[in-house]
């Protein structure tokens, strides 16, 4: 979804009237904004792993107990 939309601003900044260099500023904003999104992406997936592990030690001292 993201990929689509990236892609259709791509498309709208060669018709932006401004310079090239306001193009490429756009350019590099949307490709910095790509790599927080895919940066935090990966943050919640390990989140998720730890709270998956601490899930299972909680369950292991239930059983114990």
């Amino acid at each position: 979804m993201l990929t689509k939309h990236i892609c259709s601003l791509k498309q709208l900044a060669p018709t932006v009237k401004c310079g090239s260099q306001c193009k490429n500023l756009a350019l590099q904003i949307i490709h910095r904004n790509t790599l927080v999104l895919q940066y935090n992406h990966l943050l919640l997936e390990e989140t998720q792993e730890d709270l998956r592990t601490v899930d299972r030690f909680i369950g292991h001292v239930r059983f114990v107990m």
